[in-house]
């Protein structure tokens, strides 16, 4: 068993483009040692983007908790807002954009298998 709390005030992972990463569950042993899935809150801010990925071995699914945005996939663009829940393939290249002025795009991210670095494969 495994036991945690979402706070948005400790650490987080900030990339590149502004996404705030708070990894939850995990492989690693401090996020409870999952050997089926990963967990994260991304914290998306006003205006800010994920930036564009795929991953070979994992499927990632999205829930929206917060906000709306647009979810690019591959060659396509999709409007996605609060209650969303989006199934993401292993090749699939995706990135959202939060396009509020405003408000922080606020998702959980569950990874199956759990997410690592070296799944993550960035596109320019």
């Amino acid at each position: 068993m495994w036991l945690t709390q979402t706070d948005e005030s400790r650490p987080a992972i900030v990339t590149d483009t502004g996404e705030r990463l708070f990894e939850l569950i995990g492989a690693d042993e401090k996020l409870g040692s999952s050997k089926l899935q990963s967990l994260a809150l991304s914290v998306i801010p006003a205006g800010k983007h994920s930036a564009a990925h795929y991953h070979k071995a994992s499927a990632e699914v999205l829930y929206i908790l917060q906000g709306s945005g647009e979810l690019h996939v591959d060659e396509n663009k999709y409007s996605v807002e609060t209650g969303n829940v989006i199934l993401l393939e292993p090749n699939e290249v995706h990135s959202l954009y939060n396009k509020s002025d405003e408000y922080d795009l606020k998702l959980l991210a569950i990874t199956a298998p759990p997410w690592r670095a070296s799944d993550a494969y960035a596109v320019d």
